[in-house]
């Protein structure tokens, strides 16, 4: 984070203790967060509840959060830009949600053993917290199988321009039909030489996916927009949507790094906040 910015407050959360404050609150749990509090055991509920309660989360008879959770949950509750971020390498997986209000946002991000941990930080930061979200390459490598590993090699990453189509229809083509599969996808799509390799390259070497769906209002209207990273053996792989002059949707692949990611959110973010502050 640059000199001069405010820290974050982080506040991390085991399960129960998160859903008893949600309960507590009232506080609708974004999707991917929900424990079932139902299913708490009672005496693990109370025992959160004490925990919270020693901790100074909640106050008042362990009746009321401490006015800097309340505001934490207000924004991420109540807040009208948010930024839902799902990441999902082989059997691991991230799920974060962001939300901004004036010059503060808030932030609840997915931790191991079903922990969370919650954050307020300046709006200002909210490039530093979206990046905190990306797992590191390392990370990726360590959730790759040996053979996806041996196959990348050490050669540079996967790049090109391909058919949106061609990534949904390769894979399942190769595992069906094999190599007859992967000539059938050529020809349908009249790939070149380059294209199929791609196709190839990204169905042998992508282990996962990072999707973020952006959500406000822009010019008085609801908006949406998305971004989608790939996770490969090599590192993250950034998507582009674009169209071809006969109309097709394509995508371009580009090598990415983790710190990216925030330019990649950044024009989505800059729309929804300049009509926020209009």
């Amino acid at each position: 984070m640059p000199t001069g910015t405010v820290a974050a407050h982080r506040l991390t959360l085991t399960a129960p203790e998160w859903s008893v404050l949600c309960a507590l609150t009232q506080t609708p749990q974004p999707p991917g967060f929900d424990t079932g509090e139902d299913d708490v055991d009672p005496a693990l509920r109370q025992e959160a509840t004490d925990a919270l309660s020693d901790r100074g989360v909640l106050v008042d008879g362990e009746r009321q959060p401490a006015p800097p959770v309340a505001a934490n949950l207000a924004i991420l509750t109540g807040g009208p830009i948010v930024v839902d971020i799902a990441v999902s390498v082989r059997r691991r997986g991230l799920r974060a949600r962001y939300a901004l209000q004036g010059p503060l946002g808030a932030s609840v991000l997915t931790l191991p053993d079903e922990a969370v941990e919650l954050s307020m930080f300046p709006a200002a930061s909210i490039g530093w917290e979206l990046i905190r979200a990306v797992p590191d390459p390392t990370e990726l490598a360590r959730a790759s199988d040996p053979i996806r590993l041996a196959l990348a090699g050490a050669g540079a990453p996967p790049s090109g321009r391909i058919p949106l189509e061609v990534l949904a229809e390769y894979g399942p083509a190769c595992r069906v039909a094999g190599s007859d599969g992967a000539a059938a996808t050529t020809d349908r799509w009249q790939l070149t030489d380059a294209q199929r390799r791609l196709a190839a390259r990204l169905d042998s070497e992508v282990t996962g996916v990072l999707r973020a769906v952006v959500t406000g209002r822009a010019r008085g209207s609801a908006a949406v927009a998305q971004v989608i990273w790939l996770a490969a053996v090599s590192g993250w792989l950034a998507t582009r949507p674009v169209t071809a002059a006969d109309g097709t949707r394509e995508v371009v692949i580009t090598p990415a790094e983790r710190t990216g990611f925030a330019a990649a959110v950044a024009p989505y973010l800059a729309q929804l906040i300049g009509d926020d502050n209009d």
